[in-house]
């Protein structure tokens, strides 16, 4: 049985209800990782070798469907903001913050519901 991926979505959600830095921190990384292993697995990269982040982004970016062009930008910006969350000491998290973060993250929810390869009932 293959890991549901969702969960870290949910659990993203939980955790920005907290103040603590450490869980806005990890929500934004939940978030990420949640979409991300969402996408990688739509695009059936899971026993892909090497920078698989940068591997799966790309393939949406360099996609001729829009969708999955918008997608590849989302997610790299999705990227950014964990890459932040995850090593920047400096990097102070606003609440508010993490609620755009992840307003952005459902939004590949959406996209990828509305991709006609997806089962709509995966990912709601």
């Amino acid at each position: 049985m293959s890991f549901d991926w969702e969960t870290y979505v949910e659990l993203a959600k939980e955790l920005s209800q907290r103040s603590e830095q450490n869980c806005l921190r990890n929500s934004i990384s939940r978030a990420y990782y949640g979409v991300f292993c969402i996408c990688r697995n739509l695009k059936y990269l899971q026993n892909y070798r090497g920078d698989i982040h940068e591997r799966v982004i790309n393939e949406y970016r360099t996609s001729k469907i829009t969708t999955e062009k918008h997608i590849g930008k989302l997610l790299g910006d999705l990227r950014r903001n964990r890459n932040d969350a995850d090593y920047t000491d400096s990097f102070y998290v606003e609440q508010s913050f993490v609620k755009r973060v992840l307003l952005k993250q459902m939004r590949y929810l959406i996209c990828l519901i509305a991709m006609p390869h997806c089962k709509k009932n995966t990912l709601v």
